[in-house]
């Protein structure tokens, strides 16, 4: 007969439990986490008209929830997890804030709660996000606060804030002088969304915070609008000061706004604002001699990879009178920024198009993440000649996000993994182009891109 002590059977039954417990522990905290793709890709929403959303939830039901279950305790979770996630996972957050100053503004903003509405207290986690100065560590508020965006588009010219494009409805505002919207004024308005902007640098900042000014969801937010409804644009008109009142359209709409310009592809003197939906495609002015390669999107399409693209880019120099090829990376906002490999092993066979006359490589503020490293690696590899303005995105980022939802809310937190330097004491933190030009409002009336009249000319 087996005679077993009770008390080391206690001992096992707990030592098991204890081991369930752990696991199941273990379990529940990877599953608040995923590892985004590998890719250096979009930080904001910058045109809301081309830009995918990366949130698939409907952004009014979200907007709902999080009104009518967060209580001040469990924001209080939520900042604590926020906290905690940033603290575990990126690679250096207190590269631009010390950790003196973000574990002041966690801890006061856990204060506050009970003061602020769960718009402020969105905003506020915004804004902190934004010190830490890392374009890919993002928190994704858009989905929680707006519902929809004007259908007109802002730019800044020489210092002013001025609508460059809008529907037939507002074709009053077309390339007017915008002095005020909600009686604030607009250069007051963009600083204040260009603290909720995460970015490395100014350029970045500014172009997103040009998007955001189409936000009726953040004026109401931070306080410039009582509503998210209509928005009144002052604006100038010759000598007079002219108001008009703004209606938006639903941001499922976004993508079908109708615009007075639209951007020609099939021109090469027409500015190609508008992001094809196709990553890659190229054209050729017979006229100049010229190739036109426009890289949208650093991923594969389904159907026809960058690799084959690149290939038939140069059996197609092979069979044609080509004095230039430009690559266009304007509306590059990231992905996988090797595949620009493919395209350069072409012009290893194809020497002749290595120099700063042959090889045109096109940048300006929208270019981003993965855009930027295709064409610092260009640049740093090959003879090409930079033209256009500097980008929102930096040389030396990071990547390799973790996203993870805060547990009450929901709201996505994207966290950077991982750090590199991809263009080594570079004394900038944008990509400056070698060739600067910059679009002057005359441009926009025109509808004549400058840089491209600059390389057919030159």
């Amino acid at each position: 007969m087996i005679i077993v002590d009770k008390h080391i059977i206690k001992k096992y039954i707990w030592t098991a439990l204890i081991i369930v417990l752990l696991f199941l522990t273990a379990c529940s905290h990877t599953s608040t986490k995923k590892l985004v793709n590998s890719n250096i890709e979009d930080h904001n929403i910058i045109d809301f008209d081309i830009q995918e959303n990366n949130n698939k939830h409907d952004p009014i039901s979200l907007k709902s929830r999080q009104e009518e279950m967060l209580s001040n305790d469990r924001w209080k979770e939520d900042i604590e997890f926020y906290s905690s996630q940033l603290k575990d996972l990126h690679s250096n957050l207190y590269m631009n804030i010390s950790e003196t100053s973000f574990d002041a503004e966690v801890e006061l903003l856990s204060h506050r709660v009970d003061r602020l509405t769960n718009d402020q207290i969105i905003l506020e986690l915004k804004r902190l996000t934004a010190k830490i100065g890392d374009s890919h560590t993002t928190l994704e508020i858009i989905p929680f606060l707006c519902k929809n965006v004007l259908p007109v588009k802002f730019a800044l010219i020489e210092g002013d804030i001025y609508c460059v494009n809008a529907t037939e409805a507002y074709s009053d505002l077309l390339f007017k002088k915008i002095t005020r919207i909600n009686e604030t004024e607009t250069q007051v308005i963009l600083d204040e969304f260009m603290t909720l902007v995460e970015s490395e640098n100014d350029i970045g900042r500014e172009f997103s915070a040009l998007g955001y000014m189409r936000l009726p969801g953040l004026y109401k937010a931070i306080g410039f609008s009582d509503s998210t409804e209509n928005l009144c644009i002052e604006y100038e008109d010759g000598a007079q000061v002219k108001s008009l009142n703004v209606s938006p359209k639903s941001m499922s709409q976004a993508k079908s706004i109708k615009y007075l310009l639209e951007a020609n592809i099939n021109n090469n003197l027409s500015p190609l604002d508008v992001t094809s939906e196709i990553n890659y495609m190229y054209e050729y002015d017979e006229d100049n001699k010229l190739l036109h390669v426009q890289y949208n999107k650093c991923k594969d399409m389904d159907d026809y990879s960058f690799k084959a693209f690149s290939q038939d880019i140069w059996s197609f120099v092979d069979q044609n009178a080509v004095d230039k090829i430009v690559l266009d990376l304007r509306n590059n906002t990231g992905g996988f920024p090797f595949l620009i490999d493919d395209f350069r092993k072409g012009l290893l066979d194809h020497k002749a198009y290595n120099s700063p006359d042959k090889l045109l490589i096109v940048i300006g503020n929208p270019t981003f993440s993965a855009g930027v490293l295709s064409a610092v690696k260009l640049k740093r590899l090959t003879n090409a000649l930079v033209i256009g303005e500097p980008t929102s995105g930096s040389p030396s980022t990071f990547g390799s996000a973790h996203e993870v939802k805060l547990p009450n809310s929901k709201i996505s937190l994207k966290i950077s993994g991982n750090y590199k330097a991809y263009y080594p004491n570079y004394e900038y933190n944008t990509f400056m182009p070698d060739v600067m030009i910059k679009r002057r409002l005359d441009d926009y009336k025109s509808q004549i891109d400058p840089v491209m009249r600059y390389i057919i000319n030159h």
